[in-house]
């Protein structure tokens, strides 16, 4: 257990994606657990695939509007968002 002191000095920041905007949804992929997405309001859908180190956007031309509501990955196949 880490003790609550030593985290007292850590500042959050922002470190990107730079157009992302404000997260709405967060998923895991149920079958790789480095794999994860987020959506935000004004950025599409987002993905890292090294535990949320880089993210990359994957929305980029399959969406009229960039908002996003809810995500979720399929148990049965990881391919489904």
């Amino acid at each position: 257990m880490t003790d609550p002191k030593s985290l007292q000095a850590l500042k959050w920041r922002c470190i990107g994606p730079a157009r992302g905007g404000r997260v709405v949804a967060v998923a895991g992929d149920p079958n790789e657990p480095l794999v994860f997405y987020f959506g935000a309001c004004a950025g599409g859908v987002w993905k890292a695939i090294d535990g949320g180190i880089y993210w990359r956007c994957v929305s980029d031309g399959f969406f009229t509007s960039a908002s996003v509501g809810a995500l979720a990955v399929a148990g049965s196949d990881s391919n489904v968002i």
